[in-house]
Order: C-alpha cells, then structure tokens, then sequence
C-alpha cells in the first residue's frame, strides 16, 4: 500500500494570503438528499478531505455507502432536494474520476498542468494495477448550471477522454477520500492523497474553450397527424417488478440513477430527460465498446416511459426511435469516435 501526503513543498505557506473561498455540499452518507452548505477557503476545504484521509475504513462498498461522507460541487437552489433541476451553480470548484486510463504519476502531471490548485485522490476500488482516482479542480470562479456541461466537455478533452462520463452529472455527489484498508472486495488497496497550493483557479472560460461543439437536444418540432404513427403503450407497472423489463433493468448500461432521475421529472420536462437519458446511455455503451443500436436505445426509453406515473404521447413514439439515432450519432460526435 503506497500513501503519498502533500509535503512542505506542496503545502500553503502559513504567511500566504487567505485563499478566495469555494463552496461545497457536504452529505452524510449515500441516500442523504439534502445537504449541508459550507463556504470555506481552498485550504480549509483541502484540510477537511485530508482530515478524511486519515480515517482507517474498510475497502467494501456496503462501508463506503452507509457511512463514507460525500461532497459535491453543486448549489442547490434553496429548500430543494439533490436533483439536476435543483442546481443553481457548482461553487468555485470542479470534480472528475479517472478510473484505470491514467497512473497516479500521470493524474499529478496533468493536474499540475493546469496551472491552478488541485486536490486528488484514490478511492475503494483503487488497486495497483487498476487505478481508481478523483481529482477536485479549483477554478477562478463560480460555474454557472448553464455552463457545467461545457465545462466537463472541455475537461474531458484536456484529459485526453480519460475521466468518467458519468461524473458529468450537474448534482453528482464524490465520496470523500479514506485510509482504505484491505478487505475480501479489495485485498490490495492503493491508497494515496495529494495537492496543490498554487493561490490561483483554472479559468473557466479556457476550460469551456476546449470544449467541442456542443450538439444541443431536440426540440419540440410539429409534427403533422399524418406523419404520426402511434404506438402501443405499456401497462403501468411497479416498481416491484423492474426485473421484469429486460430492456431497462439488466442492460448493464442503465444505471438506478438514470431511472430515478427521470422518475424525478417533473410534468412539462420529459421529452428532454428522455433525451438526456438516452444520450446517458448510449455515452456509457459507446465508451466500453458496445455497439448499442437505436432499437436498443429506443427499447430502453419505451420502458423507462412505462414505469413513469406521466406517460409520453403515444404519437411521439416514431420521432422518438429517430431520436435515439440521433442520441448515438450526438455521442459519437461528441467523443470523437469513428466507432462503426
């Protein structure tokens, strides 16, 4: 097992000028859906991780879920829960997971690079030969929710298409480092901490420059009676009987905050969470080989639609297996793939 702590090269000067503060939701644990506010400097907010870094926790996910911490870039508008359509900002900071593309040496490298503070570390599953690791990124300002996704898009092309898609999400909650100790799940943990004390924030607006064109979402074009061609609609169904849905529930590409997320939609917004929701999944396939196709995509969708307790038009459901292609085809542009 290798730790690595920040030394006094890498540390802040105790004569050095306060840092500007971020600001950070802070949970308790997995299924804490409202959070805590902390404003904070870059220091007091590195010293709270490395302070977490000295607890001695098991390296299982049944530990890590019911009583690791986590934090979060995201604000959330006042009195709301911890949802997408709740986030008002990310606060003065961003986060990404590499997992096994880049060695520990190569995440320090690249996040140095960036020319601001940084704070990373290994998480449960991290061992040596398969990295698992988090980076949090200082940046010179607040990120605005209209700019996050530009934003992960611009990191995402810095890091070389390394980082995690998944962690794009605008309300995405990170658990907070720990001194992993081997267990039967991980026998062998690689556990390490480290970062940076620059007194400076990676521009925003460079990050966002390195973003390729962004493909917005459909839109709600007219579509005239006889161009429409209704489908038939699914029975409601429980929630107990998900493993039912072959479709939704075992492709391994739908993830339970996908369904929860769109569960969550309120009435009005389902045509675009349904287009986020295939863009989703068609992102994960795509990134681990899959050669998802639109009948997949669109099969998963239909279900999703099925357990929902607001059903889309029936008539929607041809422009909607177009969209699917266009889900695959905005991935692919957006990922710079030629993946047949």
């Amino acid at each position: 097992m290798t730790i690595i702590v920040s030394n006094g090269a890498n540390s802040p000067s105790d004569n050095r000028a306060q840092l500007a503060g971020v600001t950070y939701s802070a949970f308790r644990h997995t299924y804490d859906t409202r959070p805590l506010i902390f404003q904070t400097s870059w220091d007091g907010f590195v010293g709270h991780l490395a302070n977490c870094f000295q607890t001695r926790r098991p390296a299982c996910e049944g530990e890590k879920r019911a009583f690791t911490p986590l934090v979060s870039p995201a604000l959330f508008r006042a009195g709301g829960k911890r949802c997408d359509a709740n986030v008002a900002a990310w606060g003065g900071w961003l986060a990404v997971d590499i997992d096994d593309h880049l060695t520990w040496t190569d995440t320090v490298q690249i996040a140095s690079a960036l020319g601001g503070d940084w704070c990373a570390y290994t998480t449960t599953r991290s061992t040596p030969g398969h990295n698992k690791q988090r980076l949090f990124v200082r940046a010179d300002r607040q990120i605005e929710a209209d700019e996050i996704h530009q934003v992960w898009a611009g990191m995402y092309e810095l890091f070389g298409h390394t980082i995690d898609p998944q962690c794009k999400d605008l309300s995405r909650m990170y658990y907070v480092p720990a001194n992993w100790q081997p267990h039967p799940e991980n026998p062998c943990p690689h556990v390490a901490f480290d970062a940076a004390f620059t007194d400076a924030g990676v521009s925003v607006d460079k990050i966002k420059a390195e973003a390729r064109e962004v493909i917005p979402p459909p839109t709600r074009a007219s579509v005239s009676a006889a161009q429409r061609s209704p489908a038939p609609c699914h029975a409601p169904v429980n929630l107990q009987t998900l493993d039912s849905l072959p479709n939704l529930w075992n492709f391994k590409y739908v993830l339970p905050c996908d369904i929860a997320r769109y569960l969550d939609t309120p009435r009005g917004g389902h045509h675009r969470a349904l287009w986020a929701f295939m863009v989703s999944v068609a992102e994960r396939a795509i990134l681990s080989g899959y050669p998802i196709t639109p009948t997949e995509l669109h099969a998963t969708a239909f279900d999703l639609d099925g357990i929902s307790p607001i059903k889309t038009n029936p008539a929607r459901w041809r422009k909607i297996n177009d969209e699917a292609q266009r889900a695959i085809d905005h991935v692919r542009a957006q990922i710079g793939r030629d993946i047949p």
